[in-house]
């Protein structure tokens, strides 16, 4: 086998060496991808829930926020109870009217009439007996209290204390408010911050409204308030329907609602309305404790995971994952959560979809693999097979061209040893090569020398045999003659014509 086929030998067992050692890296890289695609696609997942419960949640906020900012906003609580309040007031005015005609067309004493008419209104009263009518003038910078049918001792003094500058969006005082509210537009709603008692306490800075309208004829201002508190429960409780109402995802989401001031409560939960209005204790309240710290720690809002959740109706646990923020002005607690079964259930999907895939591309590669083996066999085969015949064919095109240009077609199989017949019939072994072995042709340098040698002989002989005869001009002798045949016989060479040796001069000459 020569080096050429060797060589093949070579490269084909190399190659297929390394496709079955890079084979099983190619597969692990393809399974590690799908591994990494499955992770990617859970978090994405993940993520993807994560902002819809940001999205759900910030919805339900808005619509907390709107009806808070409502039950404390005057234009809306003017007209939740400017009804109710102008009522009061026009009772209270019509009072003072009539006392005023009395002194016009009856007689009756101005600082009678005064008494007469403060008293009269001093005993209005509504709201469940809440509700009262004070009487305080206009003068400024403060205002002086006429009537307070509470507060007596405030009868006649000037209302300066700091604890009236509460009228919201200024911290102005009420009683200052109220006049430039009168002067301005006779009439007017100002709201503020006042105590309120209760049978749990004292609370302080509970929202009221306050009507006020001025009476030009003794320039008194005639006004009533109400704590809005009651503006607020209705804005909680109708927070708390439109929460219980809310959903998504076909009805299967829903949100829930905490109270965490004073004690830890449940206000909203649309999976269990047992707990609802119910104060949290034990597990639970340990729960939602610790969502309530991650939410302050946080800014106010958190993710959250329990892994310990039921799916409801069932004993299920599974992870679920919560979005929670706190709603400051209330106190509460507003969240909604997403059970995870569901993405691990796409997750599973996702993973036989990635195995699918990778089962088809191994066995792809496998296929590959083995093709790429048996076509590196076949081709090698026929090179081993062939590939000699093609120098053999190539050395046939090549007679009678120098050898020395195609040094690569040298083969024991294309020079073979032939017998050398001279024209006498004497045969004439073959030269041995140079490494001893007993047949083969002599190289081509080797024949040169041996041709040069000969001819120097001959033409030595030639020269000597011309010499002789010219000193004698009779033709050559028989035994001239047969000295140039026993020169010829010594140097082994056939018996040839003058052309011959005229080659070999001009061999020699060159």
């Amino acid at each position: 086998m020569n080096i050429t086929n060797k060589i093949t030998l070579v490269v084909m067992f190399c190659f297929i060496i390394a496709l079955f050692i890079m084979l099983p890296f190619v597969l692990f890289h393809i399974n590690k991808s799908g591994q990494q695609e499955v992770k990617q696609y859970k978090q994405e997942e993940i993520n993807r829930v994560k902002q819809s419960l940001k999205e759900y949640v910030d919805i339900a906020y808005v619509t907390l926020d709107t009806n808070y900012k409502n039950a404390m906003d005057k234009q809306y609580l003017a007209r939740h109870y400017g009804q109710q309040l102008t009522n009061i007031v026009d009772i209270a005015e019509s009072i003072l009217k009539t006392k005023a005609e009395a002194v016009k067309l009856e007689g009756l004493e101005l600082s009678e009439a005064l008494e007469q008419a403060a008293m009269e209104v001093a005993k209005l009263r509504y709201n469940n007996g809440n509700g009262y009518v004070w009487i305080s003038d206009t003068t400024e910078p403060h205002p002086k209290m006429i009537m307070h049918p509470l507060e007596q001792n405030l009868n006649g003094k000037t209302l300066d204390d700091p604890k009236y500058n509460s009228a919201l969006g200024k911290e102005q005082n009420i009683y200052q408010a109220a006049v430039e509210v009168c002067y301005h537009h006779g009439k007017g709603f100002i709201d503020y911050l006042w105590p309120k008692t209760t049978p749990n306490g004292v609370i302080d800075d509970m929202p009221m409204l306050a009507y006020v309208r001025l009476f030009e004829d003794w320039n008194w201002i005639i006004g009533t308030a109400i704590y809005v508190d009651n503006a607020i429960d209705d804005a909680i409780e109708n927070s708390k329907d439109d929460i219980r109402k809310m959903r998504y995802t076909n009805g299967i989401g829903n949100f829930w609602i905490a109270d965490t001031k004073p004690k830890l409560k449940m206000l909203v939960n649309s999976d269990e309305f047992t707990l609802e209005e119910q104060v949290l204790s034990g597990k639970a309240k340990q729960h939602y404790e610790s969502i309530l710290k991650i939410c302050h720690q946080q800014n106010g809002s958190c993710f959250y995971t329990d892994n310990t959740a039921k799916l409801p109706h069932t004993n299920k646990k599974v992870a679920k994952l919560s979005y929670v923020k706190l709603y400051e002005p209330l106190g509460w607690m507003l969240g909604t959560g997403f059970y995870l079964d569901d993405i691990n259930r796409a997750v599973a999907e996702k993973e036989a979809m990635v195995r699918e895939e990778i089962k088809h591309m191994t066995i792809t590669l496998v296929v590959v693999a083995i093709m790429a083996v048996i076509l590196i066999s076949v081709l090698g085969y026929i090179m081993l097979k062939y590939f000699p015949k093609i120098k053999k064919s190539i050395l046939k095109h090549s007679e009678g061209h120098d050898l020395q240009k195609i040094p690569e077609i040298r083969n024991e199989e294309v020079y073979k040893p032939e017998v050398y017949r001279p024209v006498d019939g004497e045969i004439i072994n073959p030269i041995p090569n140079n490494n001893g072995g007993g047949g083969g042709m002599i190289h081509t340098d080797e024949c040169i020398k041996m041709v040069q040698e000969v001819s120097k002989t001959l033409i030595s002989e030639h020269s000597k045999w011309l010499a002789a005869n010219l000193s004698q001009p009779e033709k050559p002798t028989s035994s001239s003659i047969s000295s140039i045949d026993k020169i010829k016989r010594q140097a082994k060479m056939p018996s040839h014509t003058n052309t011959v040796i005229n080659d070999l001069n001009k061999m020699v000459g060159k």
